[in-house]
């Protein structure tokens, strides 16, 4: 029996260019939290982004895997955190100030870059993010930062990661990169929610549009890819549904029998 429901946000849940959620998604949430179902978002976005945002406007939420599975919380409360290797972190800093490039910055209480460029620019555009504050990279050495979102091709992105052994990568767009703990992710986000509320996978249901949705997929009891979601993400979905602007989210639940 399904007992929860993990979704990615940008592109899952909410749509672009437009920055809505679906009137069809929220009614599918609505009935499905009135059957006692818990909600949670998987996402790459900061707390900062979710938290009173008109994106998630008439929808419940019941907890959060935020940045990737690196910031887990229910409301004010922070159930877990796992911050980036100081060591790779330094790594990091020494290759962007020989070779720059921009970067979003994610810290606990903060979102920051280095600098802004067109394509940056382009990209926060598209997924109705504000462009945030920019900050020079003196004396970051000991911040904790949970994810880093390095605006570079998957050459650069490869060679970075050489060079920070605790640190993961995943690429989500031409140059758009999320770099988190190797020992985190989004799995790992949830199995703390999950243990939180003393659930199982066996009780999950998930939905996701991006590669770094994969592991969550694999993991749900059962797994959802959306119609616009990325061809090696549908491989490993029990079910393809349609598109997030074309009821994707509320028809995968009527074809799992989950709302009328």
């Amino acid at each position: 029996m399904i007992k929860a429901i993990f979704f990615d946000m940008d592109g899952t849940l909410v749509a672009h260019p437009e920055g809505v959620v679906p009137e069809s998604a929220k009614e599918a949430l609505r009935q499905v939290r009135k059957k006692g179902v818990k909600i949670f978002l998987a996402t790459g976005r900061h707390k900062l982004e979710m938290d009173g945002s008109p994106l998630l406007q008439g929808v419940e939420i019941d907890g959060f895997a935020a940045l990737n599975g690196q910031y887990c919380y229910l409301g004010d409360e922070v159930i877990w955190k796992k911050c980036l290797d100081h060591n790779d972190m330094a790594c990091f800093l020494d290759f962007l100030r020989k070779e720059p490039f921009p970067c979003i910055f994610e810290e606990e209480t903060a979102i920051y870059g280095n600098f802004l460029d067109e394509k940056l620019k382009l990209i926060m555009e598209s997924v109705s993010i504000e462009i945030p504050e920019f900050r020079s990279l003196d004396g970051l050495e000991d911040h904790d930062f949970y994810q880093l979102i390095p605006i570079c091709d998957e050459d650069t992105l490869a060679t970075l990661l050489k060079k920070m052994p605790h640190t993961a990568g995943a690429n989500w767009g031409k140059y758009t990169n999320d770099m988190i703990p190797k020992a985190g992710g989004k799995v790992v986000g949830i199995e703390k929610l999950l243990a939180h509320y003393d659930l199982t996978w066996d009780e999950v249901m998930a939905f996701g549009d991006g590669l770094n949705d994969v592991e969550m997929l694999k993991a749900a009891k059962i797994s959802v890819a959306m119609g616009n979601g990325h061809p090696k993400l549908k491989e490993q979905a029990d079910y393809v549904t349609a598109d997030v602007h074309e009821d994707g989210v509320y028809l995968a639940m009527q074809y799992f029998g989950l709302i009328g």
